[in-house]
């Protein structure tokens, strides 16, 4: 294991490269060993991610299906393509139900969204779908803050379902990466490539996981 492309040992047979964004695209096209990403950031390579876009229309639908009109997401500054992913999901989900969307986009800080729901005008039947379980940890502290129920009065559902997600006051809806699941694709997609058999990219299908901040 390495933390670094300087601390990696070279006399390995491949690589499962965690955390690569699109600027990494130069050196892992360089790479004369075969690699799998753990995250799409181009179609032309090979990576194992989970599918973000259908995650968060899921979200964004099973809000939709418990009364919830007024849906915001609040999405990720940076430009890379899980994070346009995430964002197209939502949209894409708003659009099917004729709801017009609202769009915030922070770094990825919960301090940061938690300041961000003060700012905005609550209303009853609200809802939020956020990027990460840490945007997801911020919102639900300024709800409640604002002095609005969660969930009877507002909802919020994450994404990752790593740990983040079952610390909150309300412990928090998110949308999960079954990471055992992925592990195993990241390894049978690197011996494919190790013994020379066809291999192709491949998307996960993640999990809604109910819990405390939205009605079910």
């Amino acid at each position: 294991m390495g933390h670094s492309r300087q601390s990696l040992n070279p006399n390995v047979d491949g690589l499962i490269v965690v955390g690569a964004r699109h600027h990494d695209l130069v050196w892992l096209k360089a790479l004369d060993i075969p690699y799998v990403s753990y995250g799409e950031i181009s179609e032309d390579i090979p990576y194992v991610d989970v599918d973000n876009r259908l995650g968060t229309k899921i979200a964004t639908q099973q809000l939709l299906m418990h009364g919830y009109t007024n849906i915001h997401y609040i999405g990720l500054t940076m430009d890379e393509y899980f994070a346009r992913q995430r964002e197209q999901g939502y949209l894409d989900a708003t659009q099917v139900a004729h709801h017009l969307p609202h769009v915030h986009r922070i770094t990825n800080n919960d301090r940061l969204a938690e300041t961000l729901v003060q700012q905005l005008a609550l209303t009853p039947n609200m809802a939020f779908v956020c990027a990460t379980d840490q945007i997801g940890l911020g919102v639900v502290r300024g709800i409640l803050d604002a002095g609005f129920r969660i969930p009877e009065d507002v909802a919020v559902i994450g994404f990752d379902g790593v740990y983040l997600d079952q610390i909150a006051s309300r412990r928090l809806t998110t949308i999960r990466q079954p990471l055992p699941q992925i592990a195993n694709e990241l390894i049978h997609l690197l011996e494919a490539q190790l013994t020379n058999r066809a291999w192709q990219p491949q998307l996960i299908v993640p999990e809604l996981i109910v819990r405390e901040s939205t009605r079910n």
